[in-house]
C-alpha cells in the first residue's frame, strides 16, 4: 500500500474519495478536506532547489545553499520513486516519476556545489564553507543518481567529471616515497596566514568519496546503467594517480579513525570521539606532514571515507594493465598494505554487530 505523503496518485485518490463522500452526504469541505506532504511536492522542490543556489550580491551563501542541498536529497531519496499520475508516457520500460519534471532544477541544484572547487578562485578566505557545500553537492548526487532522476546522458557526463580530481591534485608515487618527508601525497605548504592545508585536501578527500560510491553503486547495479556507463568512461582518466591517491587518503583516515576511537576499531560511526587526542607528537600522515597542518573536519572526512576510499584503491590498483607504464611491484607495495586493512576493517565491523536471539525460543516466522 502506497503512503499518500510520499505518492501523489494515493493523495490524490483518497481525497477523490473524500469528496465523493462528502457530496453523497450534501456537505461542503473545501476548507476542511485532507492535505498530504506529495500534493505540496512542487513547491518543496522549488525552494530546495532556488535555496541550493542562493546567493547575496553575487557572493556565495554556503551554509544556506548546503541547507537547500540537504532538503533537495531529503526530497529525492522520499519522492524519487513515485510515479506521475498525470503522465502516461514510459521510457526504458518505466513511466515516468513526478520528480523527472524538475530534472533540470534539479541538476542546476546540485550542478552548482559541485562546480565550487574549480569556480572559488585562489582566494583562500573565500574558501570558507565551501568545501562543506562540495560535500553536500556529492551526498546529493549519490541521491539522484541512485533514483534515476536524470536521464540525459550529457549531464551524467559532466557530474562525473566534477568529481573527478585533476590533474594537479594526483601523482603517482610509490609507498615507499610517499613515507618520505618530501613525498608529493603531502602538498605543498605555504607560510602564508590564510593558506591552509586543509581546504584542498578535504575538497580531494570527498572528490575520490563520491567516484568510490558512484562505482560502487554501478557494482551493484543501484545506479542506471546510462550512468554508470559514463562513470567507467570518464573514470577511466583518473588512472593509477586517484588509485594511489585513495589509497594514501584510506591509511591515514583508517588510522586517524583507530588512534582517535576508545574502542581502537575501524568501524565507527560517529566521526572523532576524542579530537584532543591528536597531537603533534604523533607521527605524520601520508597525504599531511602534521596533525597541525589540517582541521577536525578533515580528519571527521577521513575516518568516515576510509573504507570507500580503500575499496576504490584496491580496485583500480589491482587491474592496472600492462599498457598503464607502471612498475607492478610498485603497485603490489600499496596493495599489500590495502588489503589485510580492509579485512581488519570487516573483522571490526562483524565485531560490532549486535544479534539478540528471539526471546521466545521459537524461530522467526519466514
Amino acid at each position: 500500500k502506497q503512503c499518500p505523503d510520499f505518492h501523489p496518485s494515493a493523495a490524490l485518490a483518497l481525497l477523490s474519495k473524500e469528496c465523493q463522500h462528502a457530496a453523497a452526504a450534501g456537505e461542503k469541505k473545501d476548507d476542511e478536506l485532507t492535505t498530504y506532504a506529495a500534493l505540496h511536492l512542487q513547491s518543496l522542490v522549488i525552494a530546495a532547489c532556488s535555496t541550493a543556489v542562493a546567493t547575496s550580491d553575487q557572493a556565495e551563501l554556503p551554509s544556506l545553499q548546503r541547507a537547500g542541498l540537504r532538503l533537495l536529497a531529503v526530497l529525492v531519496e522520499h519522492f524519487g520513486d513515485a510515479l506521475d499520475p498525470e503522465s502516461s508516457s514510459v521510457m526504458d520500460g518505466q513511466s515516468q516519476t513526478v520528480l523527472q519534471h524538475y530534472s533540470s532544477q534539479i541538476a542546476s541544484g546540485v550542478r552548482h556545489a559541485l562546480t565550487i572547487s574549480s569556480s572559488s578562485g585562489g582566494d583562500d578566505i573565500s574558501y570558507e564553507g565551501l568545501p562543506q557545500l562540495y560535500a553536500a553537492g556529492c551526498e546529493a548526487l549519490q541521491v539522484v543518481a541512485r533514483k534515476s532522476i536524470i536521464s540525459d546522458v550529457n549531464v551524467l557526463k559532466r557530474f562525473v567529471r566534477n568529481v573527478l580530481p585533476s590533474v594537479s591534485e594526483i601523482h603517482y608515487v610509490t609507498y615507499a616515497d610517499a613515507r618520505t618527508k618530501e613525498s608529493r601525497l603531502r602538498g605543498n605548504l605555504s607560510t602564508s596566514l590564510t593558506d591552509d592545508r586543509s581546504v584542498p585536501l578535504l575538497f580531494l578527500v570527498w572528490k575520490l568519496r563520491a567516484l568510490a560510491e558512484l562505482r560502487l553503486n554501478a557494482m551493484v547495479e543501484l545506479i542506471p546503467q546510462p550512468f554508470a556507463a559514463s562513470l567507467e568512461q570518464e573514470a577511466r582518466s583518473g588512472g593509477v594517480g586517484a588509485g594511489i591517491y585513495a589509497a594514501a587518503l584510506a591509511l591515514d583516515g583508517a588510522r586517524v579513525l583507530r588512534d582517535t576511537c576508545s574502542k581502537k576499531a575501524l568501524c565507527a560511526k560517529a566521526g572523532l570521539e576524542q579530537s584532543s587526542r591528536m597531537s603533534s607528537s604523533q607521527p605524520a600522515g601520508l597525504t599531511f606532514s602534521t596533525f597541525h597542518d589540517v582541521d577536525e573536519s578533515v580528519f571527521s572526512s577521513m575516518s568516515l571515507s576510509w573504507p570507500f576510499l580503500a575499496n576504490y584503491a584496491v580496485s583500480v590498483l589491482a587491474n592496472v594493465d600492462d599498457s598503464a607504464e607502471v612498475e607492478h611491484d610498485d603497485i603490489n607495495e600499496w596493495l599489500d598494505v590495502l588489503i589485510p586493512l580492509l579485512f581488519a576493517g570487516l573483522y571490526d565491523a562483524l565485531n560490532n554487530i549486535s544479534y539478540e536471539p528471539p526471546t521466545s525460543g521459537a524461530l522467526p516466522a519466514p
